[in-house]
C-alpha cells in the first residue's frame, strides 16, 4: 500500500517581521520553535491528533534582522538557540520545556565572529556537550564544542576549516546530520562559496574537545542555497541530502568511509508538472520514509509534503499531499514521532506552522460522489479541511479504490468504511454544513480490514 500524509490546518505563530526560524521536537506530543525578527524568541507547542496549542512567547535577545539562526535539542527537556547576524557576533541561548508549551529562558552566551550561517546538534555520548557550526563568508568553517552547566552554555576552542565556507540564506532546513548514534562524526550541507556555490558536504569529527574537518565534496554541481539533510534511525554513514535545483527539488543518498563522501544518484522529488518547487525541507519518520515540504507552484502556490521512502541508497519519490494558498518561504521541518510532523513557514513576513500525519500502510480511496454520503457525526466542512473521527461512512455510487500502488479499479453499488479514517474534502463549498454538496473527497484509513 502507497504510504502518503494528512496535512492540518496552519497556525500563525507570530504576526510580526519573521525572517528567520527552526522548529525541533522535543518529544511526540511537543516542539520547539526559534525564530529571529527585532528580537530573537522561542516558543513550545503541544500536538493532538493535529491540533496545535502554542504557549507564551519568550525573548532571548534583542537585535535587529536576525536571519542565522538554529535550534538544537540537548537534553529531554533542554534547548539550544543558536543566532547571529551583521554587527551582532554569534550567541547561544538557553531554553528549558519541563512543561510544555511553556518555556523558561537562562543564559545567554556571546560567541564571537558574525555569522553567515550556523548549526547545533548534541553529543549523545557525552551528556551536556555538543557542536556549534558556523560559517564565516565565503572564506572559513568554524566549530566549537559547547558544554552545558545548569542554564548556561560554555563555549571551547575555536576550530577552522579555511578554503570553503557559505553564507546560508534560509535557516529553516536542517544542514547538520549525525552520522553515528554517539554524536563523534558529522555531515554539514552547504552552498560552497569557494565553488561557485555548489551544493557540498564536509565530514566534522569530534574528539572529546578537539574537531576535524574533512575534504568538501560536491554534491551537485549547481548553485544550491537551499539545501539539507537528513539520516533514517538506524542508519550509519548513510544521510539523505535535498536540494533546490532550477525550480525542481531533488534527492540523493550519500555513503560516508571515514570522511571520505560517496554521493549516489538523484531522484527528482517535485512533480514534473510543477511549474516551480522551492524551499524544501526535509526529515526522517523511521527507518524506511522519509518526508520532503516544499513550495509547489502548478499556477497557484501550494505547500506540498511528498514521501520519500528508501533501501540501502535507493530512494523513491511517492505520494504527494498539498495545502492549496501557502505562498511562503523558508520551510523547516521536524518529526515527532513515527507518524507525526510538523512544518514552519513564513508567509507575508509572518510565521506559520502545520501538523501532519504519515500514513505508512493504510488504504488511499479517491471517489467522485455520485450518490449519498452519510457521516453520522456532524463536521463543517471546507476545502482543504482534514476530518478525522470513529465513526460510520457509506458512499453509494461508483467508487475508484486505489488498493494498492498503480492498481486502481472501480468498485460498483455502495462502499461503508467502519472505524478511524481522515476524510480531505477536495471540492466543496467554502462554508456550509451539508454534507450531500462534497463532490470529492480524499478517505484514509488505518488498515484494509476497515474496508467492507
Amino acid at each position: 500500500m502507497p504510504a502518503t500524509t494528512i496535512l492540518g490546518t496552519p497556525l500563525k505563530y507570530d504576526v510580526s517581521q519573521v525572517y528567520s526560524h527552526q522548529v525541533e521536537a522535543k518529544d511526540a506530543s511537543s516542539f520547539l520553535i526559534g525564530y529571529g525578527q527585532d528580537d530573537v524568541y522561542a516558543v513550545g507547542g503541544t500536538l493532538s491528533d493535529l491540533d496545535i496549542t502554542l504557549g507564551t512567547k519568550q525573548s532571548l535577545y534583542f537585535a535587529s534582522a536576525i536571519n542565522k539562526l538554529a535550534v538544537g535539542k540537548v537534553s529531554d527537556t533542554e534547548f539550544g538557540v543558536y543566532y547571529g547576524g551583521s554587527g551582532y557576533g554569534s550567541k547561544i541561548s538557553y531554553v528549558n520545556m519541563s512543561t510544555p508549551p511553556e518555556v523558561t529562558v537562562g543564559t545567554r552566551t556571546d560567541i564571537v565572529f558574525d555569522p553567515d550561517g550556523v548549526e547545533i546538534g548534541a553529543i549523545p555520548a557525552l551528556p551536556g556537550k555538543g557542536i556549534l557550526i558556523k560559517s564565516l563568508g565565503t572564506n572559513s568553517i568554524k566549530a566549537n564544542i559547547y558544554t552545558l552547566s545548569g542554564n548556561t552554555f560554555s563555549v571551547g576552542s575555536t576550530f577552522t576549516k579555511e578554503g570553503t565556507g557559505a553564507n546560508i540564506y534560509f535557516s529553516g532546513s536542517k544542514k547538520l546530520v549525525r552520522l553515528d548514534a554517539d554524536g563523534y562524526r558529522w555531515l554539514w550541507v552547504y552552498p560552497d562559496a569557494q565553488n561557485s556555490y555548489y551544493a557540498t558536504g564536509i565530514v566534522i569529527t569530534t574528539d572529546g574537545n578537539n574537531i576535524s574537518f574533512g575534504i568538501p565534496t560536491v554534491i551537485n554541481s549547481a548553485v544550491a542555497q537551499m539545501i539539507g539533510a537528513y539520516q533514517h534511525p538506524g542508519d550509519t554513514d548513510n544521510p539523505v541530502v535535498y536540494y533546490f535545483d532550477a525550480n525542481i527539488v531533488y534527492a540523493r543518498t550519500l555513503n560516508i568511509s571515514g570522511t571520505t563522501i560517496t554521493v549516489n544518484s538523484e531522484v527528482r522529488v517535485s512533480s514534473p508538472s510543477l511549474t516551480s518547487a522551492q524551499y524544501p525541507a526535509g526529515c526522517a519518520m523511521n527507518s524506511e520514509y522519509g518526508l520532503i515540504s516544499y513550495k509547489a507552484n502548478d499556477g497557484s502556490d501550494k505547500l506540498r509534503v511528498t514521501v520519500l521512502s528508501k533501501s540501502g541508497n535507493t530512494l523513491v519519490a511517492g505520494e504527494s499531499t498539498d495545502r492549496a494558498s501557502v505562498s511562503g518561504v523558508d520551510y523547516t521541518m521536524t518529526s515527532l514521532s513515527e507518524d507525526k510532523f510538523i512544518v514552519g513557514y513564513i508567509a507575508g513576513n509572518e510565521g506559520y506552522i502545520v501538523a501532519g500525519q504519515l500514513d505508512a500502510g493504510g488504504v488511499i480511496i479517491e471517489t467522485d460522489i455520485t450518490g449519498d454520503l452519510t457521516v453520522s457525526s456532524s463536521v463543517t466542512p471546507s476545502v482543504g479541511y482534514n476530518y478525522s473521527d470513529t465513526m460510520d461512512l457509506t458512499i453509494s455510487g461508483v467508487v475508484t479504490a486505489e488498493i494498492a500502488s498503480n492498481y486502481i479499479v472501480d468498485i460498483e453499488g455502495d462502499l461503508s468504511l467502519v472505524g478511524t479514517y481522515t476524510i480531505q474534502v477536495i471540492e466543496a463549498p467554502y462554508y456550509g454544513t451539508d454534507r450531500s454538496t462534497w463532490s470529492r473527497v480524499t478517505i484514509t484509513t488505518s488498515n484494509t480490514s476497515k474496508i467492507t
